[in-house]
């Protein structure tokens, strides 16, 4: 939206990396920030610091003292930091304003070019990008002569006389074996149990697919690859004793294991008696 005479409101945006000695603030994006425009710095334990913007680019910008002068005095506000939620805004304000002969100059594109600038807004006075791109209706039909498409290997895809085109599926079925590793233990009041364990064979891989708990009581189940915890499920009154981790695609490949690799299934009974737990690892075993 734009304001007649005025320029908008600038929420704070935060710092993403340490304010310089000179000045120089990096954002995620300067968008909204103008040249002369008076700003304020923000963070955590520091006062309020009145700015004025000096110069712009896409991701910075650089402050100094409010003198409307360019570049102005330097401004050292290193002790704006990311750690103390720096930010930087601008309430809505008057423009900056500047005399005809001013603006000639600014839009002019010297020789070889030699014509004056100009960037197409809507009408909102906002800027025509990949989130407001340009409107364009077309009538009639458009003609694209021959298109040929030509592989890496120098081939030509050749349509049928229909219109479509070959295609070869490969079966996604594996002759690899699918290994799977059932325990089942008796786990006292407040204890936790590794339930089941499977290990790589040395000299292959693997991928992890799916492993399957369930128990007597209500539980919580957790799922380690050498000791790094991979997936968290849990069983509530009322619900189903059964649970599954699964990591599958919907191809059957899972999470890549090799030689050496530790799957483990532990399990928590939080009630005040002890029950049986089970668990089962479903491993695609590759040669």
């Amino acid at each position: 939206m734009a304001l007649e005479k005025k320029w908008n409101l600038v929420p704070p945006q935060p710092f993403i990396a340490d304010g310089g000695e000179f000045g120089l603030i990096t954002l995620a994006s300067a968008h909204g920030f103008k040249t002369k425009q008076s700003a304020y710095l923000t963070a955590t334990g520091l006062p309020n610091l009145p700015v004025q913007i000096k110069v712009v680019f896409p991701t910075s910008v650089v402050v100094g003292a409010i003198d409307n002068k360019i570049p102005g005095t330097p401004l050292n506000i290193s002790a704006y930091t990311v750690v103390l939620n720096a930010a930087i805004g601008a309430q809505i304000q008057d423009k900056n304003r500047i005399g005809i002969d001013d603006i000639d100059t600014a839009v002019y594109e010297a020789d070889p070019t030699v014509a004056i600038r100009g960037v197409a807004v809507d009408q909102y006075g906002n800027f025509y990008d990949d989130n407001n791109p340009l409107p364009v209706a077309i009538e009639g039909s458009i003609s694209i002569s021959t298109v040929e498409v030509k592989g890496t290997n120098g081939n030509y895809i050749e349509p049928n006389p229909d219109g479509s085109i070959n295609v070869v599926v490969e079966s996604g079925v594996t002759t690899n074996p699918v290994i799977n590793t059932y325990n089942q233990v008796s786990v006292a009041s407040g204890a936790t149990v590794q339930i089941v364990t499977y290990t790589v064979p040395g000299g292959k891989t693997a991928i992890l697919q799916r492993g399957a708990v369930s128990g007597e009581n209500i539980g919580r189940y957790d799922i380690f690859i050498n000791g790094a915890i991979q997936d968290t499920v849990r069983t509530m009154f009322g619900g189903d004793l059964t649970q599954m981790f699964d990591f599958t695609d919907g191809i059957g490949f899972g999470l890549s294991l090799v030689a050496g690799d530790i799957v483990k299934i532990q399990v928590n009974n939080p009630r005040p008696y002890s029950a049986n737990y089970n668990a089962r690892i479903q491993i695609l075993l590759i040669s």
